[in-house]
């Protein structure tokens, strides 16, 4: 198993220990139960492409559901909030696949010129709408996709987070094979919200998230932003605010065509 990040945790154990003492002149055996702590390995797996694809396959199958249930798309929502600029923005990418279509050598110096336009322009109108959307937060945090990305988060932390005692091999920290067994086992240790359960998830919920956000790879680079964390020592250019989520929007582009990247070499 491929380790995307790992830590040391300690873990509250009770142990049964034997020792002697005198009484009435004698020398007895007594057990009693000590409290001890224990280092434990925290595990979060690198996802293999199996998992990946599951992954994926339950995100689309959940924003499916949440759509037939009535709730709406990000497209809808866009297009009930910003219609105008939507359709644009359609158009745009309409006109682009069409040059794109065609080979090219058999490009007019007109689709050219046009197609050099229109990638201005897309992105001029995709900060545009994602400005409009920025304002309107609220309202997008109930669509159906982000609905099940939150879902996927919980998805990930699942399927992911492992521990490794001494002497022993990894096992998964929630039990069950299926999805529905592991949210049973979530909800169990959710309601004894234990010293050592308190410990695993607010170290997993800021790996995953940085994990999804592309802002974290390596486990120098989890280090290093944990390490932020703790010591709270945050630096909002680098993407993290104390005490709130790790978010980044990632600007959608237009597919980078041979000419765009001759552009960027020349």
């Amino acid at each position: 198993m491929k380790e995307l990040y790992s830590t040391e945790i300690k873990k509250k154990v009770k142990e049964k220990v034997q020792k002697q003492e005198e009484r009435e002149g004698k020398q007895i055996t007594v057990t009693e139960e000590v409290e001890k702590e224990v280092p434990v390995k925290l595990i979060v797996r690198d996802p293999s492409r199996k998992i990946r694809e599951d992954a994926e396959f339950y995100f689309a199958k959940t924003v499916s559901s949440l759509v037939n249930q009535g709730i709406n798309s990000r497209h809808a929502m866009r297009a009930k909030l910003f219609g105008g600029l939507v359709q644009e923005i359609e158009q745009i990418e309409f006109e682009y696949n069409r040059i794109i279509g065609i080979e090219e050598k058999d490009r007019s110096e007109k689709d050219k010129k046009e197609l050099e336009r229109i990638q201005k322009v897309y992105q001029t109108k995709l900060r545009e709408l994602m400005s409009l959307e920025d304002n309107h937060q609220a309202l997008f945090e109930r669509t159906a996709e982000a609905i099940a990305d939150n879902k996927l988060a919980v998805y990930w932390a699942l399927n992911l987070t492992y521990i490794k005692e001494e002497n022993k091999d990894p096992v998964q920290y929630f039990d069950g094979d299926s999805l529905d067994e592991k949210y049973a086992s979530y909800d169990i240790l959710e309601e004894k919200n234990d010293a050592f359960y308190t410990k695993i998830v607010e170290r997993v919920i800021p790996v995953l998230a940085l994990w999804r956000n592309g802002m974290a790879k390596t486990q120098e680079d989890f280090d290093k932003f944990i390490k932020k964390l703790e010591e709270k020592t945050v630096n909002e250019d680098e993407g993290i605010t104390e005490n709130e989520e790790i978010v980044t929007v990632e600007e959608e582009k237009v597919p980078e065509t041979e000419e765009t990247n001759e552009e960027k070499t020349a």
